[in-house]
C-alpha cells in the first residue's frame, strides 16, 4: 500500500495571490455569463407540500421542469398569490424543488414563482477570496488550501493511524477500509468511486472515527441531500447517543428530508434545545439578581439607620460629658461662693469689733473699718461674680437636658424604627 493515494505535484507557480486572482478572474467570467444568460431566472412551480417544519423555517416540496442548474443554499424570493416571501433552496433535482419558506401557507400551495439571482454563491466566494487576499480572514489556513490543490505536500498523522481504525460496525469492503485508514494517516485525501460504490459509508465511518477521537468535522457537499445520506449513516453507526443529545453534531441549515434524527441534530434545534435551560438558568439569576438589589437596599438602609444611631450615642456621650463637666464647674463655683460667704462673715465681725473699739486700740491692733468696709465691698462684688457665672452655669445645665431629652426620644424613634426595618429584613 503506497504512503498517498494519487498525490502529485500540480504544476505552475503556488503564490497564494496569483492563485486568488486566477480564481477571481474565473469566477468574474462566469458571473457575466450568467447575468447575460439569465439576467435573474423566474421558476415557475406547482404542487407545493408542506414536508417538514424546522424552528420557524417551513419546507415545501415542488414539482418543476428544469432547464436549467440551480444552485442549492441560495437565496430567493417567492411569490405565492401576490405575497412575495423570503426563503431558501434546500434541494433540486430534475423534477423537483424543496424551499425553505419563513411563512407557514398551509399543507398545500397550488401555485408559486421563484425569483433567483443563480450568481449569489459566485460573488459571495469573490467576496470571501477578495478577503483572503487582503488578509482580513485570519483563520483562514492558506497552506491547508495550497495542500488541497496539490502545490503543497500533505504530511502524515502516524499518531492517528497507530489506533485501531479500522475496526468499525460498518461493514467495509478492502478498499472502503484502506480508505478509511489513509485518511485518518494523512492530512489530504481524496475518495472516487461510481454511484453505488459505497462512498458515503466510507465518510460515514471516516467521520465516526475522527468523532471518537475527539476531532472537530466539517462536513460539506455540493448538494443538502448528499450531506444528509452521509449525517444518518452515521448516526447509524454511533454507539453515542450522547453525541446527538448533546447537541455535539450540527445539521447546519435546512435538511432535505422529514427524518426525526435531524430533530435532534438541525442546528436551530439544538440551538433551541440548549436555549432553554440557559432561559431558565437567566431567569433564575434575573430574580437572584433582584433579590441580591433588594437585600442591598435593606442594607444600604439599615447602614443609615445604624449610621444615625452611631450619631445619636455619639451626640449624647458628648453631652453626658459636657453636662458633666458644667456641674464640676458649678460645684467649684458653690465652694468659692461658700468661701466668700465664709470670708464676709469674717469681714463684717472685723468691721463690728473695729467700730466698738478705741481709736488707740484700733491703731496699735491695725482695725481700720475704712479699709474693711472696702475689702467688704471687693468680695461682694466678687460673690456677684461668681453668682451670675452660676447662673449662667445652671441654664446651660438646662438647656443640655432639653437636648439630652430630645436625643432619647430621637433614640427611642430609631429603636423602633430599627425594630421595624429588623422584622421586615427576617
Amino acid at each position: 500500500m503506497s504512503k498517498y493515494i494519487g498525490w502529485l505535484a500540480t504544476q505552475g507557480p503556488s503564490d497564494i495571490n496569483k492563485l486568488i486572482a486566477e480564481f477571481q478572474e474565473a469566477l468574474n467570467d462566469e458571473i457575466e455569463a450568467l447575468k447575460k444568460g439569465q439576467s435573474g431566472q423566474k421558476i415557475f412551480v406547482e404542487n407545493g407540500k408542506l414536508v417538514d417544519h424546522l424552528s420557524e423555517k417551513f419546507l415545501y416540496r415542488f414539482y418543476v421542469e428544469l432547464e436549467q442548474t440551480i444552485p442549492e443554499d441560495s437565496p430567493c424570493q417567492v411569490i405565492i398569490k401576490s405575497e412575495v416571501v423570503t426563503a431558501h433552496i434546500v434541494s433540486v433535482d430534475s423534477n423537483e424543488i424543496v424551499l425553505a419558506l419563513n411563512k407557514n401557507f398551509g399543507s398545500f400551495i397550488p401555485q408559486a414563482i421563484i425569483q433567483i439571482a443563480p450568481w449569489f454563491l459566485l460573488e459571495q466566494l469573490k467576496t470571501r477570496l477578495k478577503e483572503v487576499s487582503n488578509n482580513e480572514l485570519q483563520q483562514f489556513n492558506i497552506q491547508n488550501a495550497l495542500k488541497l490543490f496539490g502545490f503543497v505536500k500533505p504530511s502524515l498523522k502516524k499518531e492517528i493511524a497507530n489506533q485501531d481504525c479500522v475496526e468499525t460496525k460498518i461493514n467495509l469492503a478492502p478498499r472502503q477500509q484502506e480508505a478509511l485508514l489513509k485518511a485518518l494517516s494523512q492530512e489530504i485525501t481524496f475518495i472516487w468511486g461510481p454511484p453505488g460504490t459505497g462512498k458515503t459509508k466510507t465518510i460515514a465511518a471516516i467521520i465516526e472515527k475522527f468523532v471518537k477521537i475527539n476531532k472537530v468535522v466539517l462536513l460539506t457537499a455540493h448538494t443538502n441531500v448528499a450531506i444528509d445520506e452521509a449525517l444518518l449513516k452515521l448516526v447509524e453507526i454511533i454507539s453515542n447517543n450522547e453525541l446527538l443529545e448533546e447537541g455535539r453534531i450540527i445539521r447546519y441549515g435546512i435538511p432535505t428530508r422529514n427524518d426525526p434524527v435531524f430533530k435532534k441534530i438541525a442546528f436551530d434545534e439544538v440551538l433551541a434545545r440548549k436555549r432553554e435551560p440557559l432561559v431558565k438558568e437567566k431567569e433564575a439569576l434575573e430574580i437572584e439578581i433582584e433579590h441580591l438589589k433588594q437585600s442591598y437596599r435593606l442594607f444600604e438602609e439599615l447602614i443609615e439607620l445604624c449610621g444615625k444611631f452611631t450619631q445619636i450615642i455619639e451626640k449624647e456621650t458628648s453631652l453626658h460629658k459636657e453636662i458633666e463637666e458644667v456641674k464640676k464647674s458649678i460645684f467649684d463655683l458653690e465652694k468659692q461662693l461658700h468661701d466668700i460667704k465664709q470670708n464676709l462673715k469674717n469681714l463684717e465681725e472685723q468691721l463690728e469689733k473695729a467700730k466698738n473699739t478705741f481709736f488707740l486700740i484700733r491703731f496699735f491692733t491695725g482695725l481700720n473699718p475704712n479699709k474693711i468696709e472696702q475689702k467688704i465691698i471687693e468680695v461682694q462684688k466678687k460673690e456677684q461674680e461668681l453668682l451670675i457665672m452660676k447662673a449662667e452655669l445652671v441654664k446651660r445645665i438646662k438647656e443640655f437636658e432639653e437636648k439630652n431629652l430630645l436625643l432619647k426620644k430621637n433614640l427611642r424613634n430609631l429603636r423602633k424604627e430599627l425594630n421595624t426595618f429588623l422584622k421586615k429584613f427576617k
